[in-house]
C-alpha cells in the first residue's frame, strides 16, 4: 500500500544501509537481475499495461503492491518459471503500464486483471498477490471462482486502516461535505509529497536496513521522482477504502483456504494490528510470519516464501 504521514508511526526509523552509490542509478538500473526478461505490452481497457510471461505449465499469476511494480516477484518468478507459465503485470499507472487518468480501486484493478487474464486465455490460475494485489486476488476470485486453483495472500491491503488514527479516517474519507473533503485531501497530498516524507519511501517498505545500491531500491527510488508515479500513488491513498476487505469479501469459504503471510517486521500494514485482523476476517486458520521482513517480505526473505508457495501448491 501507499505509505504517506496520515499513517502515524509507521513512517519513523527508516534504515538505508548504504546511501553512498557511486554509479549512477540508471547504470544500477540497466544491471539489475530482471533486465534480461522480455517485458511486453499488452492493451487492457484502453491502458497498455506492461507485463513479462515467461515459462511454461500451470499458469502463475504475480499481483504487485500499490506504488510497486511486477520487479517486488523476482525471486518467486525466477524460481516457479522452471516448471510454471509465470505472468505478471504493472497495474495501471505503475511500473512501466499506462495511466488511467483515475484513482485504482478494487473494482477497477479486479476488472483490469479480468480482461487481462481474458485476452491471454488464462484459466486454472495460481494467484498470488500483496497488498491491494492480494484483495484485488480476493475479489477476483469472489467474482470468478472457476477461474482460480489456489489462492495465496500476502501482507492484504488494510483499506481504510492505512490511516491509522479514526478522526484522521474520517476526514479523508468520510466528510459529507464536498468542499471540506476536497480541501483536506488537497492538504493530505501536500504533506505527503513533501521531499522529507517522500525520502522515507521506498525504505519504509523494507522490514530492515537496505542498501541504497539494491536493485529493487534504485527501482522505487527512481520511480519516486516520475509525476506520473507520484500523482498514481497519491491517487491510490484517497480510492485505498475501497480496498477494505469487509466491504467485498463475499464467500469466506472459497478464501478460507488460502496460504495467508506477512512480514513480521511490516510498517505499512503492522502485524498484530493488520495481520490477524485480516486473518480472522479471511477466517484462514493459519497465519504464516515471515522473520526479519516487511511488506516486500517476497524480496526480502525470498527462500523463505519461495518454499512457503511451492509446499502450498504442492499441497492443493
Amino acid at each position: 500500500m501507499v505509505p504517506g504521514t496520515v499513517m502515524g508511526p509507521a513512517m519513523v526509523n527508516v534504515e538505508i544501509a548504504d546511501r553512498s552509490t557511486k554509479e549512477p542509478t540508471a547504470e544500477l538500473a540497466k544491471r539489475a537481475p530482471w533486465s534480461t526478461l522480455e517485458e511486453r505490452t499488452i492493451n487492457i481497457l484502453g491502458c497498455n499495461i506492461n507485463y513479462i510471461d515467461v515459462g511454461s505449465g500451470e499458469v502463475v499469476v504475480f499481483l504487485h503492491n500499490g506504488g510497486g511494480f511486477w520487479q517486488v516477484w523476482w525471486h518467486q518468478i525466477k524460481h516457479f518459471a522452471e516448471t510454471h507459465r509465470v505472468l505478471a503485470f504493472d497495474w495501471p499507472g505503475f511500473g512501466e503500464s499506462g495511466d488511467i487518468g483515475e484513482p485504482l480501486t478494487v473494482d477497477s484493478a479486479a476488472r483490469t486483471l479480468d480482461a487481462f487474464t481474458d485476452a491471454l486465455a488464462l484459466h486454472d490460475i495460481i494467484l498470488i498477490g500483496n497488498c491491494i494485489g492480494a484483495a484485488v486476488a480476493i475479489r477476483y476470485q469472489n467474482l470468478h471462482p472457476a477461474k482460480v486453483r489456489a489462492l495465496v495472500l500476502m501482507n492484504i491491503c488494510p483499506g481504510r486502516r492505512i490511516v491509522r488514527f479514526r478522526p484522521m479516517r474520517t476526514l479523508l474519507y468520510d466528510l459529507e461535505f464536498a468542499v471540506l473533503r476536497k480541501g483536506f485531501r488537497r492538504l493530505a497530498k501536500f504533506v505527503a509529497d513533501r521531499p522529507r516524507v517522500a525520502r522515507r519511501f521506498p525504505g519504509v517498505l523494507f522490514g530492515g536496513p537496505i542498501s541504497g545500491d539494491d536493485p529493487l531500491f534504485v527501482k522505487y527510488s527512481n520511480k519516486m521522482r516520475e509525476d506520473r508515479q507520484t500523482e498514481s500513488r497519491d491517487r491510490l491513498l484517497f480510492s485505498s477504502s475501497s480496498f477494505t476487505l469487509k466491504n467485498f469479501i463475499q464467500n469466506n469459504e472459497l478464501v478460507r483456504g488460502a496460504l495467508l503471510m506477512w512480514g513480521r517486521d511490516n510498517k505499512v500494514a503492522p502485524l498484530k494490528r493488520q495481520g490477524y485482523f485480516h486473518q480472522g476476517v479471511c477466517e484462514i486458520e493459519r497465519i504464516e510470519i515471515i522473520p526479519d521482513a516487511g511488506h516486500l517480505a517476497m524480496y526480502e526473505a525470498p527462500d523463505r516464501v519461495t518454499q512457503l508457495i511451492e509446499d502450498y501448491i504442492s499441497e492443493r
